[in-house]
């Protein structure tokens, strides 16, 4: 079974001094034979909340809850919480987008939390999005984190390559990786699951053997936008 979802598109209510916007999200997964999660996810103007539940026989339990101050995303109920595999299909693990920020700084925390044990765990977590763009700037400092998960050897694993660009202060819009003109630095990362230590940890050997053909495109693909 996969993962299902019901959307309510958000309302916008706009008085004198006030702008509110709501919404709401439903999310729907398979955990185990006799266990389901769902996530119900609200949004309240800037803030965003999302309960994790589990279906044990034929009751409800809230295992978790996240909140998020999401103002500087578009659409924060579609990419606040999500359900998907990570360790081990078709058992779904809950990815979570934390967003903050202030004057000229955007950032964007990535989380995989993992049941265990009863409860919810933390296995992952890493800044998947960074803006450093002050106003008495020229050029903005834009970094961004592309996660594929994968298996490698039959174990899990997460291919992490990152990038980080300078560009002019009115490209502060999101960008893939491969139309980034100025680039500073790229880098990638293979990380296998340890199940001993339970989090995942950098294959040296997996990421020489691996990301060189990575590297090397993402770097042919900016280029070709100079």
């Amino acid at each position: 079974m996969g993962v299902s979802q019901l959307f309510f598109t958000p309302k916008t209510e706009t008085g004198e001094d006030y702008t509110i916007t709501t919404g709401a999200r439903l999310l729907y997964g398979h955990y185990s034979k006799d266990q389901d999660l769902a996530v119900i996810a609200l949004q309240m103007h800037d803030s965003t909340w999302a309960a994790v539940l589990i279906r044990r026989s034929s009751a409800w339990e809230r295992i978790g809850i996240f909140g998020c101050w999401c103002k500087y995303e578009a659409n924060p109920l579609e990419g606040f919480v999500e359900l998907r595999p990570v360790l081990s299909y078709p058992q779904t693990d809950i990815l979570v987008h934390d967003t903050g920020g202030g004057t000229g700084l955007y950032d964007r925390r990535f989380s995989v939390f993992h049941l265990q044990r009863g409860h919810l765990e933390k296995i992952y977590d890493t800044t998947d999005k960074r803006r450093d763009c002050y106003p008495t700037d020229d050029y903005c400092t834009l970094t961004e984190v592309k996660l594929e998960f994968s298996r490698l050897s039959e174990t899990p694993a997460i291919i992490k390559i990152e990038l980080q660009s300078i560009e002019p202060v009115p490209s502060t819009a999101s960008l893939p990786l491969e139309v980034y003109k100025n680039v500073k630095r790229l880098s990638c990362q293979v990380l296998l699951w340890d199940t001993a230590r339970e989090r995942f940890n950098q294959s040296r050997q997996w990421s020489q053997s691996y990301c060189g053909g990575v590297i090397a495109d993402n770097l042919k693909n900016s280029n070709r936008e100079h």
